[in-house]
């Protein structure tokens, strides 16, 4: 059995707390989005609503008025240890904060999830590998467990995204009331980070899933100091 130093131990700990709940026990709404927000011009203080054009009167400079609007933005930036990236707001966000292995879980409105474990540093190629079949494993354990039918595991695969490299394996089964489930496991690297990510949708959801993943996981890059 390959022996790590106690730090990439840890990190392998971290593949156990990485585990989404499954697409129908994951709530279908999220927190609401803030409404009223504060917006500081020229030393003034404002308060306006988002999403609405407004005119503001200066009351320290009579007559100076402000046509302004405030949207929020559709996606949103997230910083983790070693790594940045956006996600679609229609995310809601947890994220553990964790000092040396740091998972944040995203789940959408539509009903997908996607789990991201920053590890902090680039891990050796052994140890990857166990991360990658870890995740394989627990996927393919936990779908046998719950009484799945045609789990399949795909031969590993790599995928070129835009700001680092993966490397990965797809879990497929149908679910006991019929429907399928695809879960996608991956190991991302970068020159200063690795990831483990864990992607489970309904195979019917996927259409409007994907690309929403995809688009997360091409702004995965390391983190800006």
């Amino acid at each position: 059995m390959a022996r790590y130093a106690p730090w990439i131990l840890l990190t392998l700990l971290g593949v156990l707390q990485a585990e989404p709940a499954p697409p129908a026990e994951r709530p279908a709404a999220r927190p609401a989005d803030p409404v009223r927000y504060d917006l500081l011009l020229n030393g003034e203080s404002f308060s306006l609503e988002a999403n609405r054009a407004v005119t503001l009167n200066s009351e320290e400079h009579p007559g100076t008025t402000y046509e302004v609007a405030l949207r929020i933005a559709q996606l949103q930036p997230l910083r983790l240890n070693s790594v940045e990236l956006e996600y679609d707001r229609g995310f809601a966000v947890t994220d553990d904060r964790g000092a040396d292995v740091r998972t944040a879980t995203f789940e959408h409105s539509l009903g997908f999830g996607l789990t991201l474990t920053d590890y902090g540093a680039p891990l050796p190629a052994d140890a990857v590998k166990t991360v990658l079949e870890t995740h394989r494993d627990l996927r393919e354990k936990l779908y046998r467990g719950a009484s799945a039918t045609d789990v399949e595991v795909s031969q590993p695969f790599k995928k070129k995204l835009a700001h680092a490299t993966a490397q990965g394996v797809t879990v497929t089964c149908t679910d006991d009331d019929g429907f399928g489930l695809t879960s996608l496991v991956l190991v991302i690297e970068g020159e200063t980070f690795c990831c483990a990510c864990l992607v489970e949708t309904f195979d019917a959801d996927k259409e409007d899933a994907l690309p929403l993943v995809e688009r997360l996981l091409d702004s995965i890059q390391a983190r800006a100091r």
